[in-house]
C-alpha cells in the first residue's frame, strides 16, 4: 500500500505539472487526475500494471492494454496526445528509485522471462499455431477460412503491401519460425 500510494503521488504531481487531460484509477478505486476535464482515462487493474509508469512507452502501454493488465477510455486521438507526454518523459524519482529498480530490466530477470516464453516445446505452440508456426495474426477474409488458410492470406497480403520483388531482401523479426521469409522466397525469389 506504502508503495502504490507514492507512485500514486508521483503521478498525481506529474499530471497537475504538465496539465495533462488525463485520469489514471486504480484497482482500489484511487483516482490521480490531471487537467480538467480529463479527455482520457486510463484504468489500472493491478499492482503489477504499475510497473508500465517504471520505464513508461507507448509500446508497452499497448502491449498493457492487449494483455488486460490496463483499460483505456478516450477516443485514439486524445489517448495518442494525452498520453504521449507522460509515457515519453516520466522517470523515476530519486526517491523512489529502489521502488522503481523492481521493474528494470537486468540480464537475470531478461534471461528467465526469455527461457519461460522460448524455450517451450514445438509441440505446445502446434496447439494454437498453424503447421507453419506463424506467431502473429491471420487474416480471415470469411467466417469459414481455416487458421492454415488465413495466416496464407495474411502472408500473401504482407508481400503484396510491401510490394516485394525477385531478389530484395526481407527481414523477419517476430513472427515465428520463419513462415513470412519462407513465403516470401518461394513465392516473391527474396532473400
Amino acid at each position: 500500500m506504502i508503495l502504490q500510494n507514492k507512485i500514486l503521488r508521483v503521478l498525481q504531481d506529474r499530471l497537475t505539472r504538465d496539465r495533462l487531460p488525463v485520469s489514471i484509477k486504480l484497482w482500489d478505486g484511487q483516482v490521480a487526475t490531471g487537467a480538467e476535464p480529463s479527455l482520457v482515462t486510463v484504468s489500472i487493474n493491478s499492482a503489477s500494471a504499475l510497473s508500465l509508469f517504471a520505464n513508461p512507452s507507448l509500446g508497452k502501454f499497448a502491449e498493457y492494454y492487449v494483455q488486460g493488465k490496463i483499460d483505456i477510455l478516450g477516443n485514439a486521438h486524445d489517448i495518442i496526445r494525452a498520453l504521449t507526454p507522460l509515457l515519453a518523459t516520466t522517470r523515476p524519482q530519486k526517491k523512489l528509485s529502489p521502488v522503481w529498480r523492481i521493474w528494470r530490466h537486468s540480464r537475470k530477470r531478461d534471461r528467465a522471462a526469455i527461457k519461460a516464453h522460448y524455450d517451450v516445446s514445438n509441440d505446445f505452440y502446434a496447439l494454437w499455431l498453424d503447421r507453419q508456426r506463424v506467431y502473429s495474426c491471420a487474416y480471415f477474409k470469411k467466417p469459414e477460412d481455416s487458421l492454415e488458410l488465413a495466416q496464407e492470406q495474411k502472408l500473401e497480403h504482407i508481400c503484396r503491401k510491401l510490394n516485394l520483388q525477385e531478389n530484395e531482401r526481407v527481414l523477419d523479426i517476430g513472427c515465428g519460425w520463419g513462415g513470412l521469409i519462407m513465403w516470401a522466397a518461394e513465392r516473391y525469389k527474396t532473400h
